[in-house]
């Protein structure tokens, strides 16, 4: 989970900690995961009722590498 400083909202305002129209209620929020694609179908319309003022993207990504860190 990430939580950006600004955001350009669906109502085409920037929203930021500087302040703003209902700051408190419309700063972005971006949760990023990699899963399946079966579980993010079962996950997508619990997401989707759960939100009530924004945005959904789902994209596909390509895995370059996964690496376990090892001391040295």
């Amino acid at each position: 989970m990430i939580r950006p400083e600004a955001g350009f909202g669906l109502h085409h305002r920037i929203h930021s900690q500087e302040g703003g129209l209902d700051t408190n209620q419309h700063m972005p929020l971006r949760i990023e995961f990699i899963e399946s694609e079966h579980n993010v179908a079962l996950l997508i319309p619990l997401l989707i009722d759960l939100i009530t003022d924004g945005v959904i993207e789902a994209q596909d990504t390509t895995i370059v590498k996964a690496a376990v860190g090892t001391s040295r």
